[in-house]
């Protein structure tokens, strides 16, 4: 049971980080004075949502149920989904502002300083190293 829980946190982590790009890739589109923050947020969601997909790989493989350290890498998974859920319901909040029912227009407002960014983006950072330092370990 442990993997399997384990393989279930790691497919909603994926789906999480794929959807936090998405909505940024929105957001580039539509935001013309925080292009440089969302481009880097962007970036670093996808590279996490990279290292989320090698793991669920490395533990739908053949070797999956071998792995020993899927405990540390459940803790590295939910480090991770504060932050994605975070991200995902301030993204769509300001989604759900978008629509300026008068003039017809939809416009986006960046819900993000540039200190959030880079507090956000820490954050992403730390956990996408804790999940690969988990994952080298199970490799070793």
């Amino acid at each position: 049971m442990d993997g399997i829980s384990v393989a279930a946190n790691i497919i909603a982590a994926v789906e999480l980080s794929a959807k936090v790009a998405s909505l940024c890739a929105q957001y580039c589109s539509s935001v013309k004075n925080a292009k440089e923050d969302i481009t880097r947020l962007q970036g670093v969601v996808e590279n996490l949502n990279d290292v989320f997909k090698d793991c669920r790989n490395l533990l739908d493989g053949p070797h999956g149920p071998k792995l020993e350290s899927s405990q540390k890498l459940r803790n590295a998974l939910k480090e991770s989904s504060p932050y994605l859920n975070n991200l995902t319901n301030k993204l769509e909040l300001g989604r759900g502002r978008k629509t300026m029912s008068r003039l017809g227009i939809q416009a986006l407002r960046w819900p993000f300083t540039s200190k959030e960014v880079d507090r956000i983006i820490s954050g992403l950072n730390q956990s996408k190293e804790n999940v690969a330092l988990a994952m080298q370990i199970d490799q070793t």
